[in-house]
């Protein structure tokens, strides 16, 4: 069945089944044990059905291809989403925070073993939903399904706290726990929020890509004639990655020559990172920012000018 699911938007779909279903049971579940806390954990459920469901048409709009209008794709779009599934979480969080806080001395659980039951299975149905999505992730190293299972596993998490608290809750007769596990609800929802905000603003504010900057400079020293590369620049959009930068060779090589070494480095990098865009720029040795005397030190064998070098070692292509 998973390879089958050659799709995105086939893995929100399942997941946004399963925690719809899940949503259904907990909302009943809260009406019959009066519990604020998984009444609440219902609600937020249906939200997460609604937000699968945008990460689905996410993952379609950001699959459409450049245009005219769009040159590098349309990969913003989950990160948009992602931004939009932040504040819809932290909307709620803080219409669950003041529930809590107006009942925390109104005590409404009534232990119901059937509802408790109940709930504890919705749990399993999220957690599977969440891998789901996870799995899905992991195959199309997509943002939109990768902050939707950390979503979801959140959830997974935050429910079986409150299972357990309810139960102490009803053994101990600690009857301010439902309101207090509520808090906990709405404090974790708030912190997941943040987290999914922080990631979506850093790819829209297209925070350098680290890992592809450090495994591009250790692959440099790999391929034949290159002499350095400077001013590299990367960011991300979507799960797609661009990187500009310049790449120096001999100035005696010939645009051939340095373009066919260029191509090994692109093949590297793209053997590495399969969603990756390079643009990058041909210097010779002599231009400025080139870094000339350093190069010619390292790589002299690279060079065919060196018996025309003058009293000064100097290269007489350098002005």
């Amino acid at each position: 069945m998973l390879l089958k699911l050659k799709k995105e938007e086939h893995f929100a779909y399942i997941a946004a089944f399963l925690t719809f279903v899940s949503a259904l049971i907990r909302v009943y579940a809260g009406y019959l044990t009066s519990s604020l806390a998984i009444t609440a954990e219902g609600f937020h459920a249906l939200t997460d059905v609604v937000l699968s469901f945008v990460a689905a048409i996410a993952c379609i709009g950001a699959r459409k291809p450049a245009d005219r209008t769009h040159p590098y794709g349309h990969g913003r779009i989950e990160d948009l989403f992602v931004l939009l599934e932040a504040l819809v979480l932290l909307t709620l969080a803080g219409f669950i925070l003041f529930e809590a806080i107006t009942r925390i001395n109104k005590p409404t659980f009534k232990m119901d073993p059937i509802s408790m039951a109940f709930y504890a299975f919705t749990l399993i149905l999220v957690l599977l939903g969440s891998l789901f999505e996870k799995y899905g992730a992991k195959i199309f190293d997509s943002n939109v399904l990768r902050a939707d299972s950390i979503h979801l596993m959140a959830d997974v998490f935050v429910g079986f706290a409150v299972l357990i608290g309810l139960l102490v809750e009803e053994v101990f007769s600690l009857h301010f726990l439902d309101a207090f596990m509520s808090i906990l609800i709405a404090l974790w929802i708030l912190k997941t929020s943040l987290s999914l905000g922080f990631r979506s603003i850093s790819s829209i504010m297209e925070t350098r890509v680290v890992e592809v900057e450090s495994y591009l400079k250790s692959q440099c020293t790999n391929i034949p004639g290159l002499l350095s590369v400077h001013a590299i620049r990367t960011r991300k959009s979507g799960n797609g990655v661009y990187l500009d930068l310049h790449l120096v060779f001999p100035a005696c090589f010939t645009l051939y020559q340095a373009n066919k070494c260029a191509e090994k480095l692109v093949s590297c990098l793209k053997r590495r990172f399969e969603n990756l865009d390079i643009v990058f720029r041909l210097d010779a040795c002599v231009e400025n920012g080139s870094d000339c005397n350093k190069n010619c030190k390292r790589y002299n064998e690279m060079c065919m000018l060196k018996k025309n070098l003058d009293k000064n070692n100097k290269c007489p292509l350098t002005k």
